[in-house]
């Protein structure tokens, strides 16, 4: 018989307790969500009250069916931190307990909560909105943004966006990402795994795509963030774009559009074709994915005449020649157009790796700082991090210089002491005379021995 679940350990409980005393809870920003700040750096982060998804559904005690028994007794909470972990995807922080909270029913009540990254500049789906438009700019100043008759919002932003959303999903699709190397002062790829799982997003759109206020003046545009990975399907499917020990799983990553579908299902409708807008039986793909990016990017490039989620339903359903129209139409640089192009048509058959749409989109991305008015005056935060890389290493620079020079010092100094007390001393005819007085004394005394020694032996 299966031994009943009773929940934490008292030394897990124990450690979730104390994590939790490294934060403070300043304001609920909405019910069951808390802003909190981390003592040791005064980080911002939300905190959420996940008593009641970690629990079964109605009931005060967990069981072997509820989410705390697989967090818990299945080690999952480590791998998800681990996935969850990138700088354009809304990160998982950590997880507390605080016992007694003001919401419990009970004084010895445990309350659990999962604190993750905070987004404080809103989300893309707020910038939809037809009476005001507002561009997460800075923490100060708040720019309304230009509405030109021929495009809706700048390029800079939509670039900064596809970036930051392609690069966040090849991690979640590849296992791939590319991190700067404090040592080099270069951007360098590293991948998490020989034999990494597809990873799905499934939600791709606006309201889930969020901003962050820049952590200096001079950066034009804070983090870009793809958050919200309720319907996130971890495939079990190898693709071997890393080139593991596992070889790549038969066929494509498949899943259902919404909620959990068997694969025997979904397979009979794997060679359906990829239709856009997506049909009700259509499998999701890494393909769908691609779609809902291209979907957000042309929503970014045409004028909304409408609330901000009827928008992106205009933009999907209008129809193939409709939509090459307005797209032709649309004016922004033929780099950025080519790519929304492609991310619309592409097909499972000419599936690559995600990383490298997300590196032809940087290397657009460079071409137009390059070549673009706008372009040009932008201040990125990979730019930031480059200047900050660059200091940090003259700092160290410097430091090992002056620490050689002053190790250098030292050394001649010690060689100096050295030099002083092996030199003989300086002549002194007095000290002289008196060395030799003992001397001859020394030597007298020793013959006087040697001669009284010969007299007894004879």
């Amino acid at each position: 018989m299966e031994e009943p679940y009773h929940g934490l350990s008292k030394r897990a409980a124990s450690e979730l307790s104390r994590q939790a005393s490294k934060y403070d809870f300043t304001s609920e920003v909405s019910p069951g969500i808390w802003k909190v700040v981390r003592k040791s750096d005064r980080a911002h982060y939300l905190a959420r009250d996940v008593s009641p998804w970690l629990l079964d559904h109605g009931s005060d005690t967990p069981s072997h069916t509820s989410l705390l028994w697989l967090l818990d007794n299945q080690r999952m909470i480590e791998p998800v931190m681990a996935v969850l972990n990138h700088e354009n995807l809304v990160n998982f922080i950590d997880w507390v307990q605080l016992i007694g909270w003001k919401d419990s029913k009970h004084p010895e009540q445990v309350t659990h909560f999962f604190i993750y990254d905070y987004c404080n500049a809103g989300t893309l789906e707020n910038l939809f909105q037809t009476e005001m438009r507002i561009m997460p700019s800075s923490n100060e100043a708040r720019l309304e943004v230009p509405i030109e008759h021929d495009r809706f919002l700048p390029e800079s932003l939509c670039w900064h966006v596809l970036c930051s959303i392609l690069k966040g999903l090849a991690w979640l699709h590849d296992g791939i990402r590319e991190d700067l190397n404090p040592n080099t002062n270069e951007y360098e790829v590293f991948d998490a795994g020989l034999d990494w799982q597809t990873i799905l997003h499934r939600d791709i759109a606006p309201a889930n795509i969020f901003f962050c206020h820049p952590h200096t003046m001079t950066v034009t545009y804070g983090q870009c963030k793809l958050g919200n990975l309720s319907k996130a399907f971890v495939s079990g499917h190898v693709n071997g774009v890393l080139g593991g020990r596992v070889p790549p799983g038969p066929g494509k990553v498949l899943a259902g559009r919404d909620d959990f579908e068997t694969q025997e299902k979904l397979r009979m409708n794997k060679d359906m074709p990829m239709y856009h807008p997506p049909q009700f039986d259509q499998p999701y793909t890494i393909i769908s994915e691609y779609r809902s990016v291209g979907d957000i990017l042309m929503g970014m490039m045409v004028k909304p005449h409408m609330a901000a989620i009827k928008h992106m339903e205009y933009i999907r359903d209008r129809s193939e020649e409709a939509w090459n129209q307005t797209f032709s139409e649309a004016n922004y640089s033929a780099d950025l157009k080519d790519l929304v192009w492609e991310l619309m048509s592409r097909t499972e058959l000419g599936h690559q790796a995600t990383f490298e749409l997300y590196l032809r989109a940087k290397e657009g991305f460079q071409n137009f700082r390059e070549t673009d008015r706008d372009g040009k005056a932008m201040v990125t935060i990979e730019d930031v991090q480059v200047k900050h890389a660059e200091a940090e290493a003259e700092r160290k620079a410097s430091e090992t210089e002056l620490t050689g020079r002053r190790n250098e010092q030292l050394v001649k100094e010690d060689l100096k002491v050295r030099d002083e007390e092996l030199e003989p001393p300086c002549p002194n005819p007095t000290r002289e005379k008196l060395l030799q007085e003992i001397a001859e004394l020394c030597q007298t005394t020793v013959e006087r021995y040697e001669r009284r020694n010969h007299q007894l032996e004879a």
